[in-house]
């Protein structure tokens, strides 16, 4: 280790390479700009000092220090938006903290919510216009079959009941999906298998009439409890 003085504040350091000359990179950029003329003038303080051209142009207020920057938010005043979904109104202070500014949201769940309507059935890019309701339904490819699966997964850790992996996943329906349609998106009807333990409960007691019972004679031959 080498004992250094930084060039610009003059203060004591060390680093590993002797040829080191300043403590930080602030004080490096900041003797390499004190010879420079200002071009820019501070929002808060109204300073002059340079800036280089191209953050000129990404940024439409300019500072000269972190503290100039702080302070001029802090005074800026709280505005109100109406959240595009739920139409709730928010205080924001920061313009920029609206990631969509034409559709401000209070949450990213407002967010999510809005989005999933928006690209939904139809107007999904890869929405099937040549099946049914019913032939959906059969096939499970409806957004209340998806959002019931997920909430299963959730619910359960993203882990198998039976042999407690994770990763490829299947949501299991205790009671059979096709005649039981007052249950098919009950969560409590619903839980957590792996591929293979799902294609081992089905090789045992078929595919048609399952039941909560099977399940449980299932578990109970593994000798594991959830």
């Amino acid at each position: 280790m080498y004992n250094k003085k930084c060039k610009f504040c003059n203060t004591d350091f060390t680093s590993k390479n002797n040829r080191t000359l300043y403590c930080s990179n602030s004080c490096k950029n900041k003797y390499h700009l004190q010879n420079k003329d200002p071009n820019t003038i501070c929002n808060y303080c109204g300073k002059s000092f340079y800036k280089k051209e191209a953050k000129k142009k990404q940024n439409k207020l300019h500072h000269c220090s972190k503290e100039c920057h702080n302070k001029y938010m802090k005074k800026q005043d709280y505005k109100e938006y109406t959240c595009s979904n739920c139409n709730s109104i928010f205080k924001k202070n920061r313009l920029h903290q609206l990631k969509n500014k034409e559709l401000p949201f209070c949450s990213k769940e407002c967010a999510n919510k809005y989005n999933g309507k928006k690209h939904r059935r139809e107007k999904h890019h890869n929405f099937n216009k040549n099946l049914t309701d019913e032939e959906r339904t059969q096939r499970r490819d409806t957004y209340d079959n998806i959002k019931w699966r997920r909430s299963i997964f959730k619910r359960d850790n993203y882990t198998c009941r039976i042999c407690k992996k994770k990763g490829h996943l299947n949501a299991h329906h205790l009671e059979n999906y096709s005649t039981n349609k007052e249950k098919r998106f009950c969560l409590d009807n619903g839980v957590t298998l792996c591929k293979e333990c799902h294609k081992l409960f089905h090789s045992i007691f078929g595919y048609k009439n399952n039941t909560a019972s099977q399940f449980n004679e299932f578990q109970k031959s593994y000798k594991i409890q959830f």
